[in-house]
């Protein structure tokens, strides 16, 4: 048996117009608190960021101190994963007869 579009649209325009007292009370109440629990978790997911970086910190330092190593700045070159890319990418094709490093 098929639906009429007709009857499906009313009825769906029905319960639109039930539930959205119903929804926007819900949204009201529910609403601002929902935003403060997202507000809460967030603080929480900043502060396990600031501890586990100190953590890190302490890690690195004591890493250096048993190396023997002093901490200095590391170039921005090499913390992209491609850094060697443009070294050893070409635009041209290989010549014949001459011998390629790879």
């Amino acid at each position: 048996m098929a639906e009429d579009p007709y009857t499906s649209s009313i009825v769906a325009g029905t319960l639109d117009s039930l539930l959205k007292p119903i929804y926007e009370l819900v949204e009201k109440l529910a609403g601002p608190a929902a935003g403060e629990l997202g507000q809460m978790f967030a603080d929480k997911v900043r502060a396990y960021r600031v501890r586990n970086w100190i953590a890190v910190q302490g890690r690195i330092k004591f890493m250096l101190s048993a190396a023997g190593l002093e901490p200095k700045a590391i170039p921005p070159r090499m913390l992209s994963p491609n850094r060697y890319l443009p070294e050893s990418s070409t635009w041209t094709a290989p010549t014949p007869g001459v011998q390629h490093l790879d």
